[in-house]
């Protein structure tokens, strides 16, 4: 999932270089912005397809540390605390 972060930033560079290369006549521009619509179209299809592969194998809703929080669960520990993460683990009898 975390690929899915350089989608963004690319797409970003591409559409500001595009928008360059329209408002300046240079043939360097229109280049560079073809070259990054090109990397962030094949980036997009590249993480779109891992994303179809991990929900159909079932891997993206695994998250290894919510193993912990329920073997927690199962002992009768909680937090105490505001939502900052500076809470105090208590265990109840």
């Amino acid at each position: 999932m975390g690929w899915w972060g350089f989608t963004f930033p690319l797409g970003v560079y591409a559409t500001s270089t595009t928008m360059l290369a329209n408002e300046l006549p240079s043939a360097f521009f229109r280049i560079l912005a073809t070259i990054f619509s090109v990397a962030v179209a094949l980036l997009w299809v590249v993480v779109s397809g891992g994303t179809l592969q991990w929900a159909w194998t079932g891997e993206i809703f695994f998250a290894p540390c919510l193993g912990d929080v329920e073997g927690r669960e199962g002992r009768g520990v909680r937090y105490l605390g505001g939502g900052g993460g500076g809470g105090k683990m208590v265990k109840e009898l």
